[in-house]
């Protein structure tokens, strides 16, 4: 029992803790396209987290992935702040060509030009080579949480979450949820996932491993307000450690930590 214990607390640690998760972050100061000048210590003390989305105006996925972001900004944004900053100088992408991606792509989050000396900074902390998206997170006491290479909105999601970031009330209250749980948790061969809601609604439940990836895809229909839904779940095959199960209705979604144990 006292080895499962120890094993059970290094795989909490190792799922979202960074080689320099703990690090204290250097402060910088930018002007955002429209003028507005803030330092990262400055939007920190005000008690949010913020999360630097490092992109290029000329990078496919970014632009694909605008609607997520300004999906994570709405539902986080009571604790987060979300920073989109151009990876290339001013001569590259000024703020006007950034303005006119914006507008194209409905970009809803604050964004700057000429990240070149953040960007290897960040990319530094964590040994990540050059490439677009790249996100980090960093907390209101400054530290380091994670980074992120490649863009997955589930594996931001769930990396928030695992932060200490929870989705703001009022899209928890849309969700109607009543129940969401897997049981054991943590698990080992086999568990029970249980869910039911307030409001009929199309429902797909989904399973993640910790970065991100889709595993598997638990339930895919309709559910029926008021009525259990319990779905088998084999953990016999999944290596040991943490893994996400996201739920979502025709208004919001939801996640939860599993754990797979032996």
């Amino acid at each position: 029992m006292q080895g499962k214990f120890f094993r059970l607390a290094a795989l909490l640690i190792l799922s979202v803790l960074p080689l320099s998760a703990g690090q204290i972050v250097e402060d910088f100061t930018k002007t955002d396209i429209d003028g507005v000048t803030t330092s990262l210590y400055d939007e920190l003390a005000q008690g949010k987290a913020v999360m630097l989305d490092f992109f290029s105006i000329q990078c496919h996925i970014c632009k694909e992935k605008t609607q997520y972001i300004n999906a994570i900004q709405k539902d986080y944004g009571a604790r987060l702040s979300v920073w989109k900053i151009s990876v290339n100088g001013h001569d590259r992408e000024p703020p006007e060509k950034i303005h006119r991606f914006n507008g194209w792509y409905n970009s809803q989050v604050r964004a700057f030009s000429n990240g070149v000396d953040e960007f290897a900074y960040f990319r530094g902390l964590l040994n990540y080579g050059w490439g677009t998206p790249t996100y980090f997170l960093i907390l209101p006491d400054r530290t380091l949480a994670w980074g992120q290479r490649g863009f997955s909105d589930a594996g931001l999601r769930s990396q928030l979450n695992a932060a200490g970031l929870a989705p703001t009330d009022v899209a928890l209250q849309e969700l109607r949820l009543t129940d969401f749980a897997l049981a054991p948790n943590p698990a080992a061969d086999r568990s029970m996932l249980r869910f039911s809601l307030l409001e009929s609604s199309s429902v797909r439940v989904n399973l993640y491993d910790a970065m991100g990836r889709q595993l598997k895809q638990l339930f895919n229909g309709y559910a029926v307000a008021g009525t259990e839904y319990a779905v088998g779940v084999a953990t016999s095959a999944l290596p040991e450690g943490i893994y996400f199960l996201e739920l979502l209705t025709d208004k919001a979604r939801t996640t939860r930590r599993v754990m797979v144990l032996r």
